[in-house]
């Protein structure tokens, strides 16, 4: 199961390093699943395209390009299907609204519920997990 890294940490200082190291190394692992999301996220650009404004479409690509962040830098996740429901939900809107902060939450849902619909319903990347909680 991921898992989602979050708090503060203390790096000593002949440590720093191989912290870097370590922050270059989840770079790499993490860059396949990144250019896979980013595509997917300019498919569903141009998906919103044909129902939405252009303020909206932009509202929504953005959301998910920091949820891509989100999954590089604080979990482990390497494929949609580690993205756990909790993940997509709680911790996402938890540190989007605590980083960013301009959105309700609702609209943070909304974007979200929006991108993996388009997944499972025009790309066949069904992640059932994260569909089912946005039925409740």
């Amino acid at each position: 199961m991921a898992k989602v890294f979050s708090g503060r940490i203390s790096i000593p200082g002949d440590q720093i390093d191989n912290y870097l190291d370590a922050l270059g190394d989840r770079e790499a692992e993490f860059k396949p699943l990144r250019n896979q999301l980013q595509q997917l996220n300019g498919e569903f650009e141009h998906f919103l395209a044909l129902s939405f404004t252009p303020k909206t479409i932009r509202k929504h690509t953005n959301v998910i390009h920091l949820f891509i962040d989100f999954l590089e830098w604080h979990t482990d996740v390497n494929s949609i299907d580690d993205i756990t429901r909790g993940i997509a939900n709680s911790y996402f809107r938890k540190w989007y609204l605590r980083k960013i902060g301009d959105l309700r939450e609702s609209e943070i849902k909304t974007s979200i519920k929006k991108f993996f619909r388009f997944l499972a319903e025009q790309k066949d990347i069904v992640n059932e997990p994260v569909l089912k909680s946005f039925k409740r």
